[in-house]
């Protein structure tokens, strides 16, 4: 049996997460934080949704996020 195992995390999730819970990053800069956290965690993958920072709802401007998400060595 392959016991080999990928974590993924879905970091702002789909929807209006933003109003089930506090912990739904939405700036860019929280969806960085979140998304190096989860790597430390053990994360391989992370997901996500570019969120308008002023409304926390989910934009498809993804001009919004300016910061870079590139792999850490």
């Amino acid at each position: 049996m392959n016991r080999n195992v990928i974590i993924t995390c879905a970091l702002t999730g789909a929807g209006d997460t933003v109003d089930k819970s506090e912990h739904v990053p939405v700036t860019p800069e929280q969806i960085a934080e979140s998304g190096i956290a989860a790597a430390r965690a053990g994360a391989a993958v992370v997901h996500v949704h570019v969120r308008d920072p002023k409304t926390g709802k989910g934009s498809r401007e993804y001009q919004i996020t300016e910061v870079r998400f590139e792999p850490q060595t």
